[in-house]
């Protein structure tokens, strides 16, 4: 995992889930937070929220769930809970992944 005090690099950040958090997380991590950038998210319809995706600064890859802890050094869990599960599992299986 980064280490986000001392990189010069912005983290990579995954959102899953784009529910009212979800949605609320991107428009934040668009609009810039400081040392972080957003990579990718995942929804169950990603047809359904395409057009506001694409109307992002910055239009992140829209993934399954499974493969955002592949593209990012920081996955925000904003899915309903029966999906956590899917998405913690890959991130603690990740290479350079650590767990709190």
């Amino acid at each position: 995992m980064m280490d986000l005090k001392n990189s010069r690099s912005k983290a990579r950040v995954a959102v899953a889930g784009l529910g009212a958090i979800g949605t609320s997380v991107v428009r934040a991590l668009d609009r810039g937070i400081e040392g972080l950038t957003l990579t990718a998210v995942s929804a169950q319809n990603a047809a359904k929220h395409r057009g506001w995706l694409d109307q992002l600064r910055s239009t992140p890859e829209v993934l399954p769930i499974d493969k955002l802890a592949e593209v990012a050094d920081i996955v925000v869990e904003c899915a309903p809970s029966k999906l956590a599960r899917s998405i913690v599992a890959p991130a603690t299986k990740s290479p350079g992944w650590a767990t709190a």
